[in-house]
C-alpha cells in the first residue's frame, strides 16, 4: 500500500508510514518500528501477476529475464513459493548450458546475445504452464480461504477438484529435471 507522503526510498518517512500501518496494534508494534534502524529500512513493491499474465506475459527483454518472486509471487497457501524459485534456477541454468555446449570457455567471447536470448526464451516456455497452474492454484486456495460465504467457498473447492484433481499435494511432486 502506497502512501502519498513517502517516495520508497526515504529512510525517514518509511519509518514514518510504518508507525502509521500499526497505530491500531500493540505498543510492542510501535515500539519495535521507533527503535529499528532507520538507516536499514527499504520499501518496495510487490506485484502480483494473475494466471492469465503469466500465460501471455512477456518475461524477457533482451538478455535480461525475471525469475523467483518477481516473475511470480504466489501467496503462502501451497508453500511453493521458494521451491518454485529453485525450480527457476535449474531451468535457467539448464536451458543456458544447452546453448553454450559442453565447452563453452570463457562465457564473454563464446555467447552470442542471440543464444542467451534464445535460452532465455526456453526458460520461459518451460516455466510458463507449471506458473501458471502454481498460481491458479494459490489463488483459488487463498479465494476459498478469504470468503465468508460458504456457497462460494464451495465453488472455488469444485474448481480446485476439476483444475488439479482430488490428489491436493500434488503439486509438491513436479520434478524440474536435471541441472
Amino acid at each position: 500500500m502506497q502512501d502519498s507522503q513517502h517516495n520508497g526510498k526515504d529512510q525517514k518517512s518509511i519509518a514514518n508510514v510504518t508507525l502509521k500501518w500499526v497505530d491500531e496494534l500493540s505498543e510492542d508494534w510501535k515500539e519495535m518500528v521507533k527503535r529499528c534502524d532507520v538507516e536499514s529500512l527499504t520499501l518496495t513493491h510487490l506485484r502480483y501477476r494473475s494466471p492469465w499474465e503469466i500465460m501471455f506475459g512477456k518475461f524477457r527483454r533482451g538478455t535480461v529475464t525475471v525469475a523467483g518472486d518477481a516473475m511470480h509471487v504466489m501467496g503462502p497457501f501451497l508453500g511453493q513459493g521458494g521451491s518454485a524459485a529453485l525450480e527457476d534456477a535449474v531451468v535457467l541454468a539448464r536451458c543456458l548450458a544447452r546453448k553454450m555446449g559442453p565447452d563453452h570457455g570463457d562465457l564473454l567471447k563464446d555467447c552470442s546475445v542471440k543464444s542467451i536470448e534464445e535460452a532465455i526464451d526456453e526458460y520461459v516456455n518451460e516455466r510458463r504452464m507449471r506458473l501458471v497452474g502454481l498460481s491458479t492454484q494459490t489463488y483459488l486456495t487463498g479465494r476459498s480461504l478469504q470468503t465468508q460465504s460458504m456457497v462460494i467457498r464451495l465453488m472455488f473447492i469444485v474448481l480446485l477438484v476439476l483444475l488439479f484433481g482430488r490428489d491436493q499435494i500434488r503439486h509438491t511432486k513436479y520434478d524440474c529435471g536435471r541441472l
